[in-house]
């Protein structure tokens, strides 16, 4: 398995935002040498190609069950993007 994500939305449609908050993973699957990973979350808002549906969390070291808490936010999302998208 690849081990779970725990993480959820929020669509603002009043400030056109859709806020992802990455809590935590959980069971990852080592990749490094020392049995443990340096894990990231990558996020692509799709179709589209630029750098701006693009987002990723921080790195962090040497675990299998990293815990980010951490808000990633993109701007200008309207009503007709929360129905065309896939994130």
């Amino acid at each position: 398995t690849l081990g779970t994500l725990d993480f959820s939305l929020l669509y603002d449609q009043e400030n056109n935002a859709l806020h992802c908050t990455i809590n935590k993973a959980k069971g990852l699957k080592p990749m490094d040498h020392n049995g443990l990973s340096d894990p990231y979350v990558k996020l692509h808002l799709l179709p589209g190609a630029s750098k701006a549906n693009k987002l990723r969390t921080k790195t962090l070291r040497n675990t299998l069950n990293p815990v980010w808490s951490e808000t990633l936010t993109y701007y200008g999302i309207t009503d007709e993007d929360m129905v065309r998208k896939t994130l």
